[in-house]
């Protein structure tokens, strides 16, 4: 693999652990209504750990789009999963993403949190989560994984013979919908039902969508109108997030989208109006984005105030990967 694609995936990962260490301490924090910027020691995690749902796209599907259109999605060749798994597994990514990193571990034994640093950490008792559509062997002890890669947050389809797009948001639900009535009628006697609901009422569920919403569509036409299409997006999340609320969700953690203006896709292509930032990011790209996660920020406000006996958390990783972007040094890597 040529050195500069290597340089480029290894600094990926450690932002990726940076990401997961984040989203571990967004998640004890929430879990254990406690401050963030303390030091948590736990020595052991007990049965009653709460499950993890996640719905969203490539940066955290597990493999969900490979098992449904098998040997089509460029994520199934090398480089993707050569620096961990040593094979394809539908992640885009060389190894682990977001998820795997916090999930991987068996204990939790401690993290001192500083802005954008963590130490001391060995996960919180998760093991991987396996994709929804995994039957054969698939293991939902802790949770599951509905992620599906290229997937919207508005209603979308697949078009040909592409596996990108295939589950968006509504559908994710759906099928969490089908796999939580499952779960539920095939326990035995009205006090496992009970115990059953309780668990799907006491986990967490954590959502990474809207960034295709824009990447796909963005700036393509001239009459393209980011605050009609930032309000699209967020009706479709707060439909998905409502139609959870009903089935008994109680704990919501929803990941803004990342910096679209500095992606290299976006940079790469001549989508936008041609202005920059002074880090060299897509301008108007980046107003775009600002405006969805400043409606996501009132969004969650609303729901906090209508919903008051559910958490409704925001996790920033916006503003780690602006970070990251603004001062790629503190990553292991040059610009």
């Amino acid at each position: 693999m040529p050195s500069g694609r290597r340089a480029l995936l290894s600094n990926f990962c450690a932002l990726q652990r940076v990401l997961a260490m984040s989203l571990l301490l967004c998640l004890l924090a929430t879990v254990l209504r406690a401050p963030f910027a303390l030091c948590f020691l736990v020595n052991d995690i007990s049965s009653s750990t709460p499950s993890f749902y996640a719905f969203g796209a490539s940066m955290i599907d597990n493999g969900e789009n490979k098992i449904a259109m098998p040997f089509r999605a460029l994520s199934e060749n090398v480089p993707y999963g050569s620096d961990f798994f040593s094979k394809s597994t539908g992640r885009w990514s060389n190894g682990r993403n977001l998820l795997d990193f916090m999930s991987a571990f068996s204990s939790f034994r401690a993290i001192i949190y500083l802005p954008y640093s963590a130490s001391v950490v060995e996960g919180i008792g998760y093991s991987y989560l396996d994709p929804y559509l995994k039957s054969i062997n698939g293991n939902f002890t802790n949770g599951v994984n509905f992620a599906s890669s290229g997937s919207t947050a508005r209603n979308s389809t697949a078009e040909g013979d592409d596996s990108a797009g295939l589950f968006c948001l509504l559908v994710q639900v759906d099928q969490f919908r089908e796999y939580q009535a499952s779960m539920i009628l095939n326990a035995k006697g009205l006090h496992e039902q009970m115990r059953v609901k309780k668990k799907f009422a006491d986990s967490i569920y954590f959502f990474e969508t809207g960034s295709n919403d824009y990447s796909f569509n963005a700036f393509r036409t001239d009459d393209y109108n980011p605050t009609l299409e930032v309000n699209t997006t967020l009706t479709y999340m707060k439909r998905a997030l409502e139609v959870l609320y009903g089935l008994g969700a109680r704990t919501f953690v929803v990941m803004n989208v990342t910096p679209l203006g500095c992606a290299p896709s976006v940079l790469n292509s001549d989508v936008g109006n041609g202005t920059y930032d002074a880090y060299g990011c897509k301008a108007d790209w980046q107003e775009l984005v600002e405006l969805h996660n400043q409606r996501l920020t009132s969004l969650l406000e609303h729901l906090r105030n209508e919903h008051a006996d559910a958490e409704w958390v925001l996790f920033d990783a916006h503003s780690i990967f602006l970070d990251a972007y603004h001062n790629p040094s503190k990553y292991d890597g040059d610009r």
